[in-house]
């Protein structure tokens, strides 16, 4: 794996766990 590659990968990484933890936030507000 290019060393590019995995760096790519681990930002797309972040983005997806802010993104759910962001869908998950606006659930708790939804349901408060």
């Amino acid at each position: 794996m290019d060393l590019r590659d995995a760096w790519f990968s681990n930002i797309l990484d972040d983005v997806g766990r802010h993104q759910i933890h962001r869908n998950h936030y606006q659930s708790v507000e939804y349901l408060r």
